[in-house]
């Protein structure tokens, strides 16, 4: 029935027909930013972070990051103003480029799950439709942290892209959260299928739900996985049912810790105080098992920063031990608040890192391992971020308000933009406020659980606190339990056609699939080592990340075709009689990376490459493979021979404290607990390894994909307002509802 009358209604309104809601994809593209040397990390995928001394051994010892740069222009038309169908000031500019010069990466990509339809509606719905005044634009309810949200969908297709290609996944108007909710729906129905409700608990892991803070839905009730897991301790004191040997195993481990693990620790005690005083901070805050030291960081509703930390720092906390316990392992559940300094400012991080002798930083956080502390910045530190903070903080210093928008609350307007904000400005302020709620979350989870992880394995004894263990295991033991956020960008096919990996489910208790897909990018582009057990080798003895400074990878180049597109066509252009010696890339270039064009005019001929520039995407392109390497080793050992994998860990911790142990000394100790050794003498048993490095490279390529590959769209130039009428927006009337402002005429 409710069908047949929203059917009806949509076309008393002439309106298109809705498409059923699952996730959609909000692609804000940026332009006047380098986005710097972006190899991914195991929290914010697409970010490094160079290290600025020796604190990092002899890995990643780069020079500093420059700085953001100055903004972009503003003036667009009038003051506040955003043309309709034209980009926003700095964004989007970058048109009519080919696959191979489109760099992806200078955009800012968010995944949103709603379970309502998307529908045009007038832009203020307390109002009758006008074409120029209050035009339709397509409208949804998504949550964040248990508000309901209504924003406005404003997409331009250039500054702002829209993809809809998963909103029937993972099925027809469903999310992964409301499958959740079904399966611990049919299990509350019948209460007999234990295995039911076991799964129920691997999806909630999975789909990352440890706790579910989305208001409760009256046809379905609300299931995550640490109400679960209570439910299976339940059922087992019952002792009605009998459980399989996965779920006995389940219920042993997590009984002896669950009790532990919800009990939110006590302040007395802690080290906070002192901290507090030492860094000069404000306050402490208590939250869980953590204790947040901040200064001025807002703790009160509705931006509640430090509560939504807090949520983010417990949520990982308890699926750490939760995933644990699925493998039947009794962890030490630390009994003390864990100590985290929430910076006030990105600039922060520096000093203190230096200060605290914290890890290097791969991602907006570090983790000192000699104080205890994890140290989270406030925002992002990659150009791309901080470009994207800043244009948005422009485009709300105009009068606009992110949280009215949000809620739905549409401002006074006004077409010519001179009693108020065009219709245009209002809908792409609400779609900028929505992507900018979802990005601070995906960076901030992706932080929490990269450096949050490696305070855990410290505080649990997984790692040796003060051995300085090999980097691949450091990595690989972190990116294990991360959750990455952002795309994947690999390019496919002869043509090189940009692509970004995407993951609907980017919980626990499967392949972190940011470095998933680079491992089986790697393979198709034959960049893999062939020889699996010299691959093996150089992950063992961290040859790819000592190689990434100089850029030197230890394994062969691989084969390429020049392809006859690439080939020059006719006789080099002449460069006149007066012209002197080609300029040599260097000083003289922008800032002196490499990365802008040559000083005083003078273009270098397209065959020569910049040594810096080729440098950097050397650098970039290594950093790929040593990450990619070690989160599948890691992934691999963790999954198929734990036993083994904390045998090592044991023994490395036999090492004198702050003993650097050099990478043939791991890779000894590695063979020989593996069982991969000449029993006589302990030397390498050649087959041994060999067959060990196929089996864990088979296994890896074997193992299911997590991600979506979809094809980036390339901007094309915008097109000119209608001069007839320069509000009209574009498209035009009649076109499907994909264009900025008004999707057809009712």
């Amino acid at each position: 029935m409710r069908r047949a009358l929203l059917a009806v209604a949509m076309l008393l309104t002439a309106a298109v027909s809705p498409a059923f809601a699952g996730y959609i994809i909000i692609r804000v593209l940026l332009e006047n930013t380098d986005p710097g040397p972006t190899m991914p990390s195991p929290g914010e995928p697409g970010d490094y972070y160079y290290d600025d001394d020796e604190r990092g051994g002899k890995f990643g010892n780069f020079p500093p990051r420059g700085s953001i740069g100055p903004l972009p222009p503003t003036g667009m038309g009038s003051p506040g103003a955003v043309g309709p169908g034209s980009p926003a000031p700095g964004l989007g500019t970058e048109t009519g480029k080919t696959p191979a010069d489109y760099d992806p990466r200078r955009s800012i990509v968010v995944i949103i799950p709603t379970e309502t339809d998307l529908v045009s509606k007038p832009l203020d719905e307390s109002k009758a439709f006008h074409e120029y005044y209050n035009p339709y634009y397509r409208k949804f309810v998504t949550y964040w942290y248990g508000r309901r949200l209504t924003p406005v969908l404003f997409v331009d297709s250039t500054s702002i892209q829209l993809y809809e290609q998963l909103l029937d996944k993972p099925e027809r108007r469903k999310t992964y959260a409301t499958l959740l909710r079904q399966q611990y729906q049919a299990w509350q129905k019948s209460k007999t299928d234990i295995n039911a409700l076991y799964d129920a608990l691997i999806a909630a892991l999975r789909a990352g739900i440890i706790r579910d803070h989305n208001p409760p839905k009256e046809d379905l009730p609300p299931a995550d996985a640490m109400k679960i897991a209570q439910e299976l301790l339940d059922v087992a004191a019952a002792k009605k049912i009998p459980l399989p040997d996965k779920v006995q195993r389940f219920v042993n481990a997590w009984s002896q810790m669950h009790e532990a693990v919800k009990m939110p620790a006590s302040l007395r005690g802690s080290a906070a105080e002192n901290w507090k005083n030492v860094l000069d901070a404000r306050k402490v805050k208590v939250i869980g098992h953590y204790a947040i030291i901040y200064w001025d960081t807002p703790d009160t509703p509705p931006n509640d920063e430090v509560g939504r930390r807090g949520i983010q720092l417990n949520d990982h906390f308890y699926a750490y031990f939760l995933w644990h316990a699925t493998r039947g392992i009794v962890l030490p559940v630390p009994t003390k608040p864990l100590l985290v300094v929430l910076a006030t400012e990105a600039r922060q991080m520096r000093p203190l890192r230096q200060a605290l002798d914290g890890l290097p930083m791969h991602t907006a956080a570090f983790y000192s391992s000699e104080h205890s502390l994890l140290v989270l910045s406030p925002e992002r530190l990659d150009n791309v971020a901080q470009t994207f903070i800043r244009q948005n903080d422009q485009i709300f210093k105009r009068g606009l308000s992110r949280e009215p928008l949000l809620r739905g609350e549409i401002p006074k307007m006004d077409a010519t933009g001179e009693k108020g904000p065009k219709p245009a400005d209002v809908a792409r302020a609400s779609t900028l406020a929505l992507v900018e709620k979802f990005f601070i979350d995906d960076s901030e989870i992706a932080a929490v659980t990269a450096e949050g992880t490696r305070q855990l394995l410290f505080e649990t004894g997984q790692l040796p606190q003060y051995v300085t263990i090999p980097h691949w295991l450091s990595f690989g033991a972190v990116s294990f339990f991360s959750r990455p956020r952002a795309p994947a960008y690999v390019t496919l096919g002869e043509e090189e056609k940009p692509t970004m990996a995407v993951a609907l489910r980017d919980g626990y208790d499967l392949p972190n699939f940011f470095h998933h897909r680079y491992f089986r990018d790697l393979d198709d582009k034959k960049e893999l080592n062939p020889n699996r057990a010299k691959l093996l080798e150089h992950v063992l003895t961290d040859a790819y990340f000592a190689g990434i400074k100089n850029g030197d990878d230890p394994d062969p180049a691989p084969e390429t075709k020049k392809k006859d597109k690439d080939k020059p066509k006719g006789p080099a252009p002449s460069r006149g009689p007066f012209a002197g010696p080609l300029p040599i890339p260097g000083p003289g270039y922008g800032p002196g990376d490499g990365r802008d064009e040559p000083a005083g005019g003078l273009i270098a001929p397209p065959d020569m490459e910049n040594p810096l520039l080729l440098l950097r995407k050397k650098r970039e392109r290594l950093t790929i493979k040593a990450h990619a390497t070690a989160w599948a080793l890691y992934y691999y050992l963790a999954n198929e021979k734990p036993a083994q994998l904390q045998q090592y860990l044991a023994e490395l911790n036999r090492f004198p404290r702050d003993l650097p142990i050099d990478g043939r000394t791991a890779f000894q100790i590695f063979t020989r607990v593996f069982q991969l050794t000449n029993p006589a003498d302990g030397s390498l048993d050649t087959a041994k390894f060999q067959k060990f490095a196929e089996e864990w490279v088979a296994e890896i390529l074997n193992e299911s994909p997590t991600w979506i590959d979809l094809p980036v769209v390339i901007p094309e130039k915008p097109k000119d307002e209608d001069p007839k009428n320069p509000m009209t927006p574009t498209p035009k009337f009649g076109s499907p509802p994909i264009g900025p402002g008004i999707p057809v005429r009712p």
